[in-house]
């Protein structure tokens, strides 16, 4: 065959594949009337929209409007997946915000550039330059302004819907607005703005209803989900937390020691199976105390709460609170158990030790970590987490090397609080392990402010794991911080070598309660979950109690899962994973009338 005969073949072949490709974009239905009217004998008919002339029927302009759709949606999730490495820009709201539209504006322009058919009166190459501008600058608009409106793939399916609506009607009229001006060079009328707004504020709202029924269905990880990588040492890992109830069980009462919070709880399982709750209570002068409940074996079904708090301040040094206490049994007797709480007389916060055989009644062993004295925590001293291990469901403090160990949080500048590592031969004097943090702040993750010690560190064959409270600043909040729960893994053999730290939260404040305070008389800071206790359920799976808006106890579970069970998540430490294990009845729960039904 000649040259000039293959080279016809080859543009008959190339057009009728060019053809094919943007029938078949435009409306699915005719791509495949296309092929089979190559058949000899066949001849389905195409159906044809209003772009092409000719009144059409619904069903022929919605098989059209299917293609543009289905076009849209493929090309968009293709660049970005492929666009991701070139805006990697960093985790802050505004430059994911930049991310968001710089891939969807790109999606955008691969749409318009290579989908979209040439004008009479220009060359082929300059409309689709033109129409990939336009569309660029319409996906990313549309983009942008959800993200500066709050992201529109996060929170509930109605907040969704509402901001990707918005985008939509800016995307809309910024379409109309360049169509006419860069295609036409003419303004566009106030009805085709009202119009091209008003359609893509609809796609806007369905598209968000389809991505968010999608990723229901498939448990597909949501925006900003990254994946977790393991060193070789990590095998098992405790799985981000599920609520057992969309209530607080533990919250203020009045007229009593805890009338203005009962929050930052602490726990044991007791002999019978019962649990008991010591958590931090605060009355209408501010002052902190410590108070007693007891809890059905399910851990949140109370059965006694005490009238009187089971210890409260003595002394000078304590004398505005007790406050944040973890239990376990004592480093020193076994059988009886141990606490550690944090002092405050105002100017000065101290980690101290106290003692009982009963949980109600309390004796002071003695300041552990003194203020103003630390190698390099130059300031306060809190919040004492002991490591141990679980023992017939009870956490006994283990020896590591000679010495019991103990994580704890510290300062050394102002404004910045973190978590060093103590440590003690007899289990009743302590000292620093390290002369830095063992846990330092990171500035533009969920603990760039705060690196707060949660429960007992649990001591098992393969680690050291603990759960602790990372707090950060966020907008609107007059100095206070937002408080999410993170998870970090220590070598079982040596408490001072970290294996593993999350890189995002856990556990992040959903409901009202964990949001709003319940006064507004004392110091309280919103937006918080501040993990505290933790006991074995007998079933393979930990019960959480935690603080919650320095107000209320609330309970979540969490197991040790082998960490391959987490690849096919995409990753253990974003939300939208959270989401994906939490069940839906309990994801994006608002309580509208929590307050009223806390257990008295």
């Amino acid at each position: 065959m000649e040259r000039s005969q293959l080279q016809t073949v080859k543009d008959n072949v190339t057009d009728f594949g060019k053809g094919f490709v943007q029938t078949t974009v435009e409306n699915p239905w005719n791509g495949v009337a296309q092929v089979l009217n190559e058949i000899p004998g066949v001849k389905v008919k195409e159906l044809h929209s209003a772009t092409s002339g000719g009144k059409v029927s619904f069903a022929e302009e919605l098989g059209a409007k299917t293609g543009s759709i289905a076009e849209l949606v493929g090309v968009t999730l293709a660049t970005k997946f492929g666009a991701k490495s070139i805006f990697q820009l960093g985790a802050a709201a505004e430059k994911r915000a930049i991310v968001q539209a710089g891939t969807f504006g790109l999606a955008g322009a691969i749409n318009g550039g290579v989908f979209t058919p040439s004008e009479d009166h220009d060359h082929l190459f300059t409309a689709r330059i033109k129409q990939g501008a336009i569309q660029a600058a319409t996906f990313a608009s549309m983009s942008f302004t959800s993200a500066a409106l709050g992201g529109g793939f996060e929170g509930s399916l109605a907040k969704r819907m509402s901001i990707n609506a918005a985008g939509g009607a800016v995307g809309g009229a910024t379409s109309a607005l360049l169509t006419e001006g860069v295609m036409h060079h003419r303004l566009a009328s106030a009805d085709q703005i009202v119009s091209d707004a008003a359609t893509y504020a609809v796609f806007g709202a369905a598209f968000t209803g389809v991505h968010f029924a999608v990723g229901k269905a498939m448990r597909v990880p949501e925006a900003g989900a990254v994946k977790e990588e393991y060193p070789a040492q990590i095998k098992e890992m405790l799985t981000p937390f599920k609520r057992l109830s969309t209530e607080p069980i533990l919250g203020p009462r009045e007229g009593k020691f805890d009338s203005a919070g009962a929050f930052n709880p602490t726990a044991t399982r007791l002999p019978d199976g019962d649990v008991a709750i010591l958590y931090r209570a605060q009355d209408a002068k501010g002052v902190s105390t410590v108070g007693f409940a007891r809890t059905a074996s399910d851990g949140v079904t109370v059965l006694e709460r005490s009238d009187e708090p089971v210890l409260a301040p003595k002394v000078e040094n304590e004398r505005l609170g007790i406050e944040d206490p973890r239990m376990t049994a004592d480093t020193v007797n076994p059988a009886q158990w141990d606490l550690t709480a944090t002092k405050w007389d105002g100017d000065n916060a101290q980690l101290a030790d106290w003692t009982s055989t009963d949980l109600r009644n309390w004796q002071e062993r003695g300041i552990m970590m003194p203020a103003n004295e630390g190698t390099w925590n130059k300031q306060w001293t809190k919040s004492g987490s002991i490591v141990s291990r679980e023992v017939d469901g009870k956490f006994v403090p283990e020896k590591i090397d000679g010495k019991f160990w103990m994580f704890y949080m510290g300062n050394r500048a102002a404004g910045v609080d973190e978590m060093g590592l103590a440590s003690s031969a007899d289990g009743k004097s302590w000292s620093d392990a390290t002369s830095e943090p063992i846990l330092p702040a990171r500035p533009g993750h969920f603990d760039s402010n705060v690196v707060e010690p949660g429960p007992t560190a649990i001591l098992t064959d393969h680690g050291i794991n603990l759960i602790y409270s990372g707090g950060m600043p966020y907008e609107g909040s007059k100095g206070m911080y937002k408080y999410q729960a993170g998870v970090a893994v220590f070598d079982k053999a040596d408490p001072t070598k970290l294996l593993y730290r999350s890189t995002k939260p856990v556990f992040s404040p959903e409901t009202s309660w964990e949001k709003e305070n319940s006064s507004t008389t004392v110091h309280q800071v919103p937006n918080v979950v501040f993990p505290q206790g933790i006991v074995p359920d007998g079933r393979g799976n930990y019960i959480v109690y935690y603080g919650a808006a320095d107000s209320y106890v609330g309970a979540a579970t969490t197991r040790f899962e082998p960490v391959n069970r987490f690849d096919w998540l995409n990753g253990l430490n974003d939300s939208a994973q959270q989401s994906a294990l939490r069940s839906p009845a309990l994801t994006n729960t608002e309580v509208q009338d929590d307050k009223k039904k806390v257990a008295n």
